[in-house]
């Protein structure tokens, strides 16, 4: 048996991707699993060198150094090769390159045998981004459908509080003499239309919570839907505000009116309690009611995200400040939801 076949019998036992490198420089053996790995066939007219072979890897500087200095005789290195997963994504993968310097005989630099491996780790954590990806894709489009969601009430709500009345004014101005065309009337109306638009950009963003807190906010909500929905909204709070950052304030204060709206709008003759407790290490907040509750799995089990907008919108801002959520509900028992968040720590 010459070198060659014996070569060709070692490589053809490897079950990883290799090749034999004359000294270091030209391929003169590979196995089958080297040539899919490279993409490259040595050809018997045309020689295939190790740089040619490894042309999509990187880096591979540095191997190259050290094989034309033969200042090691063995090594490994991480290489990366981006490969077509299909035909519209493309993945990197990392290898383990090994190689090394067979022995010889003569004179002539010596062979180099070279082997790649799969980086399980990297292959794991690829795994991983792109799931997160794909995740966070999924939430990008979801947020998107819940702002167009908010919108469209704010749309709606301007429409019903401000805009029918004002053209209603406007109808019974032009008529003169039409009932409800007297300056009283109008008046008041236009008092009307005042308040209510005052109430609707209250519910959107309070002034409380930017000038006084989270505490007297969160008070406020609770006059305002006991006032609206004619529900009775009890608050407990034992608050720091000083352990509440602005933007935690915000989400926080978001996350309650929706809870509480909800509460109030589903289960009208149950009472509601809000609960903010705070201490060195995290805010917890808590709205409970008596309601009718409801199936708590069917806010993700619907595959075109256009049910429960207002209940995973909360979840995903609390998980985006680091805090969780926690939701607890069924058929006949009411509802009880817990937000956690991390405490701001004043240096």
């Amino acid at each position: 048996m010459n070198s060659q076949s014996l070569m060709d019998d070692v490589l053809s036992l490897l079950d990883w991707p290799a090749a034999i490198a004359a000294g270091g420089e030209e391929i003169i053996a590979q196995n089958s699993q080297w040539i899919d790995a490279t993409g490259c066939r040595s050809e018997a007219d045309a020689p295939l060198s190790l740089a040619d072979s490894l042309r999509s890897f990187t880096p591979t500087n540095e191997l190259f150094e050290t094989l034309c200095s033969e200042s090691m005789s063995a090594g490994t290195l991480t290489v990366s090769c981006v490969q077509q997963r299909d035909t519209q994504e493309q993945l990197e993968r990392e290898y383990v390159l090994r190689w090394r310097q067979l022995p010889s005989q003569t004179e002539q630099k010596s062979n180099v045998i070279l082997i790649l491996q799969d980086n399980p780790a990297s292959e794991h954590f690829a795994e991983i981004l792109g799931s997160q990806q794909a995740l966070i894709n999924r939430l990008l489009v979801r947020q998107t459908l819940i702002e167009e969601t908010e919108r469209r009430k704010f749309g709606r709500s301007l429409h019903d509080v401000v805009i029918q009345d004002l053209a209603q004014i406007r109808k019974s101005v032009l008529a003169e003499s039409g009932p409800g065309s007297s300056r009283e009337e109008v008046v008041a109306r236009i008092d009307q239309i005042i308040t209510d638009a005052r109430f609707l950009m209250f519910e959107l963003s309070p002034p409380v919570l930017e000038d006084l807190g989270l505490a007297p906010a969160l008070e406020w909500l609770a006059e305002y839907l006991s006032s609206r929905y004619e529900v009775k909204v009890s608050i407990a709070h034992d608050l720091n505000e000083n352990m509440v950052s602005k933007p935690v304030r915000i989400i926080l204060f978001r996350a309650v009116r929706e809870l509480a709206t909800n509460a109030a709008k589903h289960a009208p003759d149950s009472e509601i309690i809000i609960s903010c407790v705070s201490n060195n290490r995290a805010v917890r907040t808590i709205v409970v009611d008596g309601g009718p509750g409801f199936d708590t799995t069917l806010i993700h089990r619907d595959a075109d995200g256009m049910k429960g907008f207002g209940l995973l919108s909360v979840e995903q801002q609390i998980r985006g400040i680091g805090g969780t959520f926690d939701l607890i509900s069924s058929i006949k028992s009411g509802t009880r939801a817990t937000i956690t968040v991390p405490a701001r720590h004043k240096h």
